[in-house]
């Protein structure tokens, strides 16, 4: 669906934007992370779940095939890393770190993990078992928050648990949507419900950093998912698809990202290390850095293709 390319598009480059705190002039520009991370994961939902309803498949042929499109980027550009020395390994736990779990890449591992419980929603959750899950979901979740976030300071995003449950419920709200939704039609306003949400997000940050809110800044995680739906809704209408697809370049270059998202990903944080970058002046080094990243994304998926052949590029439906 184009529309999912479009949010997988939006969506990593709201993370890559998010990253470059040390080069944009003013810090608060360097935003998007938190929502870039919900859109991925909800399109991942309800992508696979499409995909299923479609054409069912059993688990293990099509979790051998999920994994092999997430890791083998991976692997692949961690052993270059290795090769120019920008990864070291000392130890078998290493090995494990770089190649499995991945700290730097957190995304990898959790949507591996998330994607088995993801399946057995689409392929045979009914409503009273999403109802069950959201309740289960929302009780962990208020259990973890309330033993592991700091509430002193903005750290909901810095704890893997808080947000795999997070990310999780966005992943299976997907799924829901996907299994009894997905041929919702809704009426054309979808641009002004997702203004309106993008206001109230960004005025919670600006208002829970100005006067230190941070006991509630699960409200940001809640805003950012309904911002997402709103987006989801936005997408969901045929004539903004149809006005983006007449826009032929425009419709190009969303393709073009949309099928390199994981790669550039796995490349940002290389390319924004590089201190040539930090010598740009401001705001070309922006462009620089996305220009740099896609080129870099690209080239790299076209390695992978070469040495592996036969290999489907990697999409999050």
């Amino acid at each position: 669906m184009f529309s999912l390319t479009v949010m997988r598009a939006f969506a990593i480059f709201a993370i890559s934007n998010s990253h470059l705190r040390e080069l944009h002039r003013y810090s608060f520009l360097s935003t998007g992370g938190m929502l870039g991370n919900t859109v991925f994961f909800f399109i991942s939902g309800f992508g696979i779940t499409l995909a299923l309803l479609a054409k069912p498949e059993p688990f293990s042929s099509w979790y051998q095939r999920r994994l092999f499109r997430i890791y083998e980027p991976l692997v692949l550009l961690t052993s270059l890393f290795l090769l120019i020395g920008y990864r070291t390994i000392t130890s078998g736990f290493d090995i494990v770190r770089l190649y499995v779990f991945p700290v730097e890449y957190w995304f990898i591992p959790a949507i591996a993990i998330l994607y088995i419980p993801a399946y057995l929603f689409a392929r045979n959750g009914s409503q009273t078992h999403f109802l069950a899950a959201a309740v289960a979901l929302a009780v962990c979740y208020i259990f973890s928050y309330l033993t592991i976030i700091d509430l002193e300071r903005w750290n909901v995003e810095d704890h893997i648990l808080v947000k795999s449950i997070y990310y999780f419920s966005t992943m299976i709200c997907g799924v829901y949507i996907a299994k009894f939704h997905a041929s919702f039609a809704p009426a054309n306003k979808g641009f002004l419900l997702l203004t309106a949400c993008t206001v109230l997000f960004f005025g919670f940050l600006f208002t829970m950093q100005k006067w230190k809110l941070y006991h509630i800044q699960w409200v940001a995680e809640f805003l950012a998912l309904l911002w997402t739906l709103s987006f989801y809704l936005l997408l969901r209408n045929r004539s903004n698809i149809d006005w983006i697809k007449s826009k032929t370049t425009l419709a190009n270059g969303i393709n073009f990202v949309g099928g390199i998202t994981l790669q550039m990903y796995l490349l940002g944080e290389f390319i924004f290390s590089q201190r040539a970058l930090k010598l740009v002046p401001y705001p070309l080094n922006i462009a620089v850095f996305f220009v740099t990243l896609i080129a870099s994304a690209w080239a790299l998926s076209k390695v992978s293709s070469s040495l592996f052949v036969g290999r489907v590029r990697l999409e999050s439906s």
